[in-house]
């Protein structure tokens, strides 16, 4: 949304007191005719790769896109926030029950990059305005 939007509706949801951080700066005026700067970040977009090992279990059928469909679908990072594998298991596994069937598959040796090339169980972003992103086409699933 515009910046005024969003501070107005920012502004209506805090208390008297409350403090305000942010890189985006909007000067209001409340309705007792008092100024208010109303600071808040906007994200910026940071790519995140993904890769792991699939063991599929007994000759299961396993819908690659599908499974990277249900990852993107639920995989959501706030500002700031890091990504850790753990939490993507979790993700991985109950996509892989969603789309195969519960018990079709494990996923192995899950990774996570910000440039497709140096991959860590956990990454950190750059900065605290940005946030992690994920693309179908930066999740690689390593069928065993």
């Amino acid at each position: 949304g515009v910046n005024n939007d969003i501070a107005n509706i920012l502004s209506k949801k805090k208390t008297v007191g409350f403090g305000w951080k942010g890189q985006q700066v909007v000067n209001i005026i409340k309705s007792n005719n008092i100024l208010k700067q109303i600071k808040f970040d906007r994200p910026v977009a940071k790519d995140l790769h993904l890769r792991f090992d699939l063991r599929v279990a007994n000759g299961a059928l396993i819908n690659l896109e599908a499974l990277k469909g249900y990852i993107i679908d639920n995989l959501v990072y706030k500002i700031g926030s890091p990504a850790e594998s753990s939490e993507l298991i979790l993700i991985v596994t109950n996509g892989i029950n969603e789309t195969a069937g519960v018990g079709a598959g494990i996923p192995l040796h899950l990774e996570v990059s910000a440039d497709g090339i140096n991959y860590s169980e956990f990454l950190e972003v750059d900065t605290r305005d940005q946030q992690f992103t994920l693309d179908i086409t930066r999740i690689n699933i390593n069928v065993l």
